[in-house]
């Protein structure tokens, strides 16, 4: 009997190993993106040296800053980037193949994880590869897939009583300072099943590992990065955080549709808390200046991450206050706490801690959920053409910027060229040996070229500099697929609240813009 379940948990992580590699290969040339740059540079400082991994200039912000005073989290990652580039390069395909074994931990962990908890396991994986907060961030090279990765292998570890767990938690500390609320929730668990006794002893491994990271602060920087960033961020509070947040949940975490039909099929009742909400949130936001299709998915999204912890909450007293139920919740809540009052900012990244409880969660409350199969095969689908179809768009946004870059050094190498702008586009326009601008300067030689992108939080240009500046050429970027990741124009933001917030929107306008100048 145990070699016949052996055999069929191995078919199953088989299959499920290979849908996800063929799922995600389409994307693994997907250019480097978002918060990528820092990870990249803080790799290259490594290369020189090791024990500094932040003793570098990077321009952020409208002036050059040492990358220790702007890194929030431990190098963990960029130690691992490190070694992909002294063996292959920088070359993004194999970034995105190696981390896409980040990708695969997550699916298996989460499929082992619910089998350890008695909840359908394959179910479990499929949503989470099918989740839009999953989906769309394992395209990227980023520290939140490999931090779920290590949190979900490390709580599954410490569930079967093995010692590496607990390593695994440390490492994930040293990937996202967040991860350290793995320890309470840890901490629920053995609590509720009696464990803790025995196991009180094992919680220093990974506090042990966040020591040794501040010994090393103290005496390579003379600061305590976790401690410098706490005294930054402080609790934070605002409607312009909290709305994604539960956009972000309600919208790219399970299918809307889905979590209504879940709802809906427990009580009637939630049928009417939906009504009512969906048309006083809707009119709140047509009100508030927003346009139809964005005031209808702020209701749709807001009204289902209600629906959804309603069902959360209400599942807990059906199963009359379950341990696992309550470690779920223990779990889902404490992280949702941490987001609504700590982070300063939100992404839909930074939720991804929430979505394996919420998974988990979901498709055991699916098991009362009338045509069971079909709701959850339902979801899934739906789901999956929702992620690749903001994960075409988001590829599509990142590449235009590796595509301008070339463009411009095509036509304008001869110039002397400055742009504005972060992230990815600032990674290929510095490779291709043009230099960011510098917002105090009021001094560019006569006939420099300026490049000025939409999106990437461009610097600010010396107004002295704008008056000197004629417009010679602008590019638009246009893409077939209405879907938007980060659009101001219609509120997308799914990689930061401060471009939108809902996690995802519909427009035709171009993804983006390039704006050529040159000074006069």
């Amino acid at each position: 009997m145990d070699m016949t379940i052996l055999k069929s948990n191995f078919s199953k992580i088989a299959l499920l190993c290979i849908l996800t590699f063929t799922l995600f290969f389409p994307f693994i040339n997907k250019a480097i993106s978002s918060d990528s740059i820092f990870y990249i540079y803080t790799a290259r400082q490594i290369l020189k040296e090791p024990i500094k991994p932040f003793s570098f200039q990077l321009n952020c912000a409208n002036k050059n800053y040492f990358a220790w005073d702007v890194a929030n989290n431990p190098p963990l990652i960029s130690y691992f980037i490190a070694g992909i580039i002294k063996i292959f390069g920088e070359n993004e395909k194999i970034f995105h193949l190696l981390f896409l074994c980040f990708t695969i931990f997550c699916v298996s962990g989460i499929y082992f994880l619910s089998d350890e908890l008695k909840i359908d396991p394959f179910f479990s994986a499929l949503l989470l590869i099918a989740s839009p907060a999953f989906f769309v961030n394992a395209t990227d090279i980023m520290l939140d897939v490999p931090l779920m990765a290590f949190s979900v292998w490390g709580i599954l570890f410490v569930f079967r009583q093995k010692y590496f767990g607990w390593i695994l938690l440390g490492f994930a500390i040293l990937v996202k300072f967040a991860a350290i609320l793995n320890l309470p929730i840890i901490f629920v668990w053995l609590l509720l099943n009696k464990k803790l006794k025995e196991n009180i002893i094992f919680f220093a491994v990974p506090i042990l590992f966040l020591l040794v990271w501040i010994i090393h602060n103290k005496l390579v920087y003379n600061e305590i990065q976790i401690l410098k960033k706490s005294l930054q961020v402080g609790l934070s509070f605002g409607l312009v955080k909290e709305i994604p947040i539960f956009t972000y949940i309600g919208g790219a975490f399970i299918f809307p549709i889905s979590i209504m039909w879940a709802s809906f099929n427990k009580s009637k009742y939630n049928l009417w808390i939906f009504l009512l909400s969906f048309l006083a949130i809707n009119l709140l936001f047509n009100l508030l200046g927003y346009k139809i299709l964005q005031s209808f998915l702020f209701g749709i999204f807001i009204c289902s991450a209600i629906l959804l912890i309603m069902i959360f909450f209400n599942y807990l007293k059906e199963t009359n206050f379950d341990k696992d139920v309550i470690f779920l919740l223990s779990w889902f809540f404490l992280y949702l706490i941490f987001f609504v009052s700590v982070s300063a900012i939100v992404a839909v990244r930074y939720l991804l801690p929430l979505l394996v409880p919420a998974i988990i969660l979901f498709v055991k409350i699916s098991e009362k959920v009338v045509y069971r199969k079909i709701f959850l095969s339902f979801s899934i689908i739906s789901g999956l053409i929702i992620s690749l179809c903001i994960s075409n768009s988001d590829y599509i946004l990142a590449n235009s910027y590796r595509d301008f870059s070339r463009y411009v050094t095509e036509n304008y190498n001869k110039e002397n060229v400055y742009f504005t702008g972060h992230l990815g586009f600032q990674y290929y326009m510095e490779n291709n040996g043009f230099i960011a601008i510098d917002s105090n300067n009021n001094k560019y030689l006569r006939g420099s070229i300026i490049v000025v992108p939409v999106l990437p939080v461009p610097q600010k240009i010396n107004q002295d500099v704008i008056k000197k500046l004629k417009l010679i050429d602008e590019i638009n970027i246009h893409a077939k697929n209405p879907f938007r990741s980060m659009d101001p124009n219609s509120q997308a933001g799914f990689h930061l609240n401060m471009y939108g917030l809902l996690p995802y929107s519909f427009s035709k306008m171009p993804i983006e813009k390039f704006r050529i100048y040159k000074i006069k």
